[in-house]
């Protein structure tokens, strides 16, 4: 009988800590944003051929298909406010331009349903972005 209740206690208590307190739909920090797109940049240039990831629209692919981030916009300069159509932001030219010719990205994440703008640098224009700072739109 004792060890009946201590198995249903133990696998209560391992459910729990399985299953975790917190919501996945919380709100990234911008240091987590940073760091997350630093990653998948990083993964996508190990999983494909480095032009598959400088380019606007195949690094959206790629966080589309592997993320809960989408690339919405590139700018020369900051985004200050949220979109109001986020579905039709890039222009043709600056959606397959390549990324390196920005210095900043607008990023939506579904996590927290929040957008953040996002600062990048280069080394050279047809390299791949690191991604520095972000800032979350209000």
């Amino acid at each position: 009988m004792k060890k009946s209740v201590l198995n249903i206690l133990f696998i209560g208590i391992l459910t729990m800590c399985l299953t975790g307190c917190g919501s996945n739909s919380s709100k990234p920090n911008t240091n987590d944003v940073v760091a997350d797109l630093n990653k998948l940049m990083s993964d996508c240039v190990s999983q494909n051929d480095i032009a598959n990831c400088k380019r606007n629209d195949k690094f959206q692919a790629y966080l589309d298909t592997y993320s809960n981030y989408s690339l919405l916009n590139a700018s020369d300069n900051e985004f200050t406010t949220k979109p109001q159509e986020p579905n039709s932001l890039f222009s043709y030219g600056a959606s397959t331009g390549g990324m390196c010719g920005y210095n900043n990205i607008l990023i939506y994440s579904e996590d927290g349903d929040s957008y953040y703008s996002v600062s990048m640098s280069c080394e050279k224009v047809d390299s791949v972005p690191n991604f520095e700072n972000a800032t979350e739109l209000k």
